[in-house]
């Protein structure tokens, strides 16, 4: 009874391993962690505007920020207040991605220019000085952004200490925005890297408003961790080929004409980009309805494209403008009064139905198929530590037309969901409309799913292995002439 013991345990061992062979088959597409897709979400927020919503009614900004279940935000600023609400979010699991800026205070060392209260970059990380103070902290701000849009907002800076020339837009001028900014990086690298305490935290290359920009500063992977972009799609959809040389506005067209020209290889991040909802200043702005289609889709696009994150602009409507016609005062998530707009309720839906907090873990692989009403279908796979998967599905088509300011209606696709795998049970969701599930399924073996121009989700729990099976094929496996 002993050797059969030993046997079967050494069966035992063979049968699972046979099994997962069986699941990790080679048709099997490899899923992501679905805390990574989480993760990758960022928004961004105004901690020092204190004449507007940000600043007279943060707390309020502070629980709507914490119920959408962002990990991330970018923020700049250097006084106290904001440290204080930095450390604050930071203790509710939300980290800053800090914007570097010597005219709101923080600067690359000791030798450059800035307003008061002029820290040096490693010191603002670490200590600010203060060691008793404990600092901002590297755990509060996870990564510092080098300046914003310099190519034109270089007017209000200067180089060095008691300098009163500004950064000119002259290349013969010894003040030229462009060696600056090449300079500024290499030396806000240096500082943050030449302290084992700040030298984990990733530095983003500077946000710049043009390709000739980033032509122009050229290569600076020697001084960033993150090249950096700004994606702004104009109205459009955003799996949008582009509308202009070289599918201008388009993915591609961000990673190859200008995060490639930061840096050849360095992983990429937006740290800004989205939808104004000012419809009534010009027809490139989208209705909050349209908004609410494009922004999930922009984040899940980014994602699927290997953005390591991409930061929506912005939270809140900075201003009351019942008119809808000022494009910078209608970016917000939330509207200046914090009442929800659609896309807030689909990315909080979104985030509550994916987060998956927790170490790193080996992701598996799903085998399914999609046929059917495929055409421009767009998808993201992922799996949580506890065995589910997460097919994320939506139709990738204009649903507004930002020639003419009119919405497009987008059919649905039918699309046929094949599972070539034992699967327990299934259920879908739309986040748009809802955290609750539209369906469910008991052991499907395929799903017949109509495809919105939104995030449908398809939570697949995979069936576990009948103990009765594993007995047999452990008695079979014991039959065999082991050596």
């Amino acid at each position: 009874m002993l050797i059969v013991g030993i046997f079967f345990g050494g069966a035992l061992t063979v049968a699972l391993l046979v099994f997962g062979l069986l699941l990790g088959r080679s048709g099997a597409e490899p899923a992501k962690r679905s805390e990574s897709f989480v993760d990758s979400m960022c928004v961004g927020v105004h901690w020092d505007y204190n004449d507007t919503v940000y600043g007279q009614r943060y707390d309020e900004v502070r629980d709507k920020l914490a119920e959408l279940g962002f990990r991330h935000v970018r923020s700049g600023g250097s006084s106290t207040d904001v440290i204080d609400k930095m450390k604050e979010l930071a203790a509710l699991g939300i980290k800053s991605t800090f914007v570097l800026d010597p005219s709101l205070g923080t600067k690359p060392d000791s030798t450059y220019w800035g307003n008061p209260p002029n820290y040096p970059i490693k010191d603002f990380v670490k200590d600010i000085n203060d060691p008793s103070e404990n600092g901002v902290g590297t755990d509060v701000i996870d990564a510092v952004e080098m300046h914003n849009e310099i190519d034109i907002t270089h007017g209000d800076k200067r180089w060095y200490p008691d300098d009163s020339t500004p950064l000119s837009s002259d290349p013969d001028s010894s003040r030229y925005w462009v060696k600056y900014i090449r300079v500024a990086t290499r030396d806000t690298h240096a500082a943050l890297e030449s302290d084992p305490v700040t030298a984990g935290i990733p530095l983003y290359g500077p946000s710049l408003t043009s390709e000739q920009a980033y032509t122009i500063v050229g290569d600076l992977s020697a001084s960033i961790d993150y090249s950096n972009v700004h994606w702004y799609l104009a109205g459009r959809h955003p799996e949008t080929s582009g509308w202009g040389d070289n599918g201008y506005g388009s993915h591609p067209y961000h990673v190859y004409h200008l995060a490639r020209r930061q840096s050849p290889s360095a992983p990429v991040v937006a740290t800004e980009g989205g939808y104004s909802n000012a419809v009534n200043q010009n027809f490139t702005n989208t209705s909050e309805e349209v908004t609410a289609r494009y922004l999930p889709r922009l984040f899940l696009h980014s994602f699927n494209g290997g953005f390591e994150r991409f930061c929506a602009y912005e939270l809140v409507d900075e201003w009351p403008t019942p008119e809808k016609d000022d494009n910078e005062k209608n970016f917000g998530l939330l509207r200046n009064d914090l009442s929800e707009k659609p896309a807030y309720v689909a990315l909080k839906n979104l985030t509550d139905l994916l987060k998956d907090p927790g170490s790193s873990f080996t992701t598996g692989s799903l085998d399914y198929s999609l046929s059917g009403e495929t055409t421009d279908v767009h998808r993201t796979l992922l799996h949580k530590r506890d065995g589910r998967f997460y097919v994320v599905l939506w139709v990738g088509k204009p649903s507004y037309d930002p020639t003419n300011g009119e919405p497009i209606e987008v059919p649905s696709q039918r699309v046929t969901l094949t599972l070539n795998q034992p699967i327990e049970k299934a259920s879908t969701y739309l986040p748009n409309e809802s955290a609750s599930p539209t369906a469910h399924y008991d052991a499907p073996a395929h799903l017949t799913l109509d495809v919105p121009d939104h995030p449908l989700v398809v939570e697949l729990s995979p069936s576990s292995l009948p103990a009765q099976f594993l007995y047999e094929l452990a008695e079979a496996l014991d039959r065999l002439p082991w050596p």
